[in-house]
């Protein structure tokens, strides 16, 4: 695992395709450190702790939503788990469930798994008899939190994403460094994946009305502040073409019009994700 010191006191992981290890953070403060998110297995959460990093005890892990891939490997810690209501929520139903290769199979077929998670929870969590343990939160909160770690302050943030409706965002202000999770990734709970054009509007306002100089993903680079500003130029322009337009291609051309230029293939992707949005009635 490659780790990486983003600031003076913050370090994060590199993320992993295969298995779709999200990155993991770490903010350590003067008197104690949090871990940002729980890891996909203990394997992938244990590489990290076992780095030997120069911090404070870690005290707790900050979970930025319920997915299998950001929390998996948090019983393994030992660590109490600090999560939003609706995190919770999910993790209780996740909880009861099996994760036998034939009972992950039978929700992909319900549509109450994707495929896309039956597929890498293999590769993570090779073998049928898997002992996976998924935590219970000791400190639940309903929106937002501020957890004081001794001269670092961790803002625990909702924000607006299609990703997930509980989705959080790791604000650490004085290290102006935000962890992202998902919230920046598309609806991938039926296909075809979408993005709404409003959801994503009201996200990337928010986010760029922290300060902060670093903005962290999970499943992909980070971005310094300018950086992070072209992204959301970028998508935002996105958004006025496609919600201006009813199809694709009318899209495309309201898209050039906008900039002068014409959509890239990964600007027609992220084109037709906004317009999937519409089948479900949403904008």
């Amino acid at each position: 695992m490659a780790i990486h010191q983003l600031t003076e006191r913050v370090w994060y992981s590199d993320p992993v395709a295969a298995g779709d290890r999200p990155v993991l953070g770490i903010a350590a403060g003067e008197r104690s450190s949090l871990l940002i998110d729980g890891g996909n297995s203990p394997a992938h959460v244990g590489e990290l702790l076992s780095a030997g990093l120069p911090i404070p005890p870690m005290v707790a892990i900050a979970l930025t939503h319920w997915h299998w891939d950001h929390c998996f490997g948090a019983v393994s810690t030992g660590l109490p788990v600090i999560a939003c209501r609706e995190t919770e929520r999910k993790l209780r139903w996740m909880r009861s469930l099996a994760w036998t290769d034939a009972a992950i199979q039978q929700r992909v077929a319900a549509g109450t798994e994707m495929e896309f998670c039956r597929e890498n929870i293999a590769i993570e969590w090779p073998g049928d008899d898997r002992k996976i343990q998924v935590p219970t939160a000791s400190r639940v909160y309903a929106e937002g939190i501020t957890l004081d770690l001794g001269g670092l302050t961790a803002r625990l943030l909702p924000v607006e994403s299609d990703h997930a409706p509980d989705c959080r965002v790791v604000h650490l202000v004085e290290e102006k460094a935000v962890f992202l999770g998902d919230s920046l990734y598309l609806n991938m709970d039926r296909e075809p994946w979408y993005r709404s054009v409003a959801k994503t509007r009201r996200l990337l306002t928010a986010l760029l009305a922290l300060d902060a100089d670093w903005y962290v993903p999970a499943h992909h680079g980070l971005y310094d502040r300018e950086g992070f500003r072209r992204y959301a130029e970028t998508m935002l322009r996105l958004s006025y073409a496609a919600g201006g337009a009813e199809d694709l291609a009318g899209a495309e051309r309201l898209y050039t019009a906008l900039t002068g230029k014409a959509p890239t293939e990964d600007d027609r992707e992220v084109l037709g994700e906004y317009l999937n949005a519409r089948r479900y009635g949403k904008r």
